[in-house]
């Protein structure tokens, strides 16, 4: 049937760069180059932070994630 199948024509008015990435134009969404540059400055940022601490036992354990979500919200 007609109905059952998804129209994909003329939905995204951004052509994807392969049929596998579909491009979603409700949000916007930054280039790769801008995401690694974000990247890159919160790595430097953790590597900065670390010789602060004395001992790396003293880091929490969830660090990581806290960086993740941080990084999350930053390309949001």
């Amino acid at each position: 049937e007609k109905v059952s199948k998804p129209i994909k024509q003329n939905i995204l008015p951004v052509k994807s760069i392969d049929e596998k990435t579909p491009v979603f134009p409700i949000k916007p969404t930054k280039s790769f180059a801008q995401q690694k540059e974000e990247k890159q400055k919160i790595e430097k940022a953790k590597e900065e932070a670390i010789p602060e601490i004395e001992d790396i036992s003293e880091i929490p354990e969830p660090t990581e994630a806290v960086h993740w979500v941080s990084f999350r919200n930053i390309i949001r």
